[in-house]
């Protein structure tokens, strides 16, 4: 009985023996598959990101398995043409939250990782056209699942940096957009006809980002 209540008073100092707070930036890149996206760009795209990330189930429950809640911020845009005539320039933020399994290869220098985020994207599409603009934006939901792989040059067991290499889709909902003249009085942009419409901009796709990550 003693016993037990020992390890029950230990249990909080063991749980953080190691970092439970991490901070993570870098930059990514994500191909454009869709009909709609094709539309307005042949390029990828691209941008930075931000993210925070919280250890929810250390090591202690399940060995070399830790459990941690993620919070992450993404911007970036891409360049292109319409009809070869047309400039455009989409702008891109992504706001999502999830979980990520992590999974301890090589002591603590080596781990992989799998994670699952919902979220909120918006994206603004602007369309220049002999001098006049036209623009849009919208809302839309996001799903991103990813693979990754964590290689820490330092791990201690209060601090620690490395760097990480990830893998993912993102799963996006198409976007309305009508892109208006910037002059008040002017109507929606009329397009020349084609078969991939911007009636809903999907910006989904495979992506690659690598980051900087400092656990503390």
């Amino acid at each position: 009985m003693k016993r037990a209540l020992l390890l029950l008073c230990l249990l909080p100092s063991l749980a953080h023996a190691n970092p439970n707070d991490e901070l993570a930036m870098g930059s990514w890149v994500r191909s454009l598959h869709t009909p709609s996206a094709n539309a307005i760009t042949e390029d990828p795209l691209g941008g930075g990101t931000f993210a925070y990330a919280r250890q929810v189930m250390p090591e202690l429950v399940l060995p070399k398995l830790s459990l941690w809640g993620v919070a992450a911020f993404s911007g970036g845009g891409v360049l292109g043409t319409m009809f070869q005539t047309m400039t455009t320039s989409v702008e891109y933020l992504e706001f999502t939250a999830g979980a990520r399994a992590r999974y301890m290869l090589w002591r603590r220098y080596l781990s992989a990782s799998a994670r699952l985020d919902v979220g909120a994207t918006r994206a603004a599409l602007d369309i220049e056209n002999d001098g006049q603009h036209y623009r849009d934006h919208g809302w839309g939901a996001v799903t991103t699942a990813a693979v990754s792989l964590d290689l820490m040059a330092y791990a201690g067991r209060t601090f620690g940096i490395g760097m990480r290499a990830e893998l993912g889709r993102a799963m996006e909902s198409g976007i309305a957009l009508a892109p208006r003249a910037n002059r008040p009085d002017d109507g929606t942009i009329e397009l020349p006809m084609s078969s991939a419409s911007l009636g809903h901009l999907d910006l989904g796709g495979s992506y690659f980002a690598f980051t900087l990550i400092g656990q503390f």
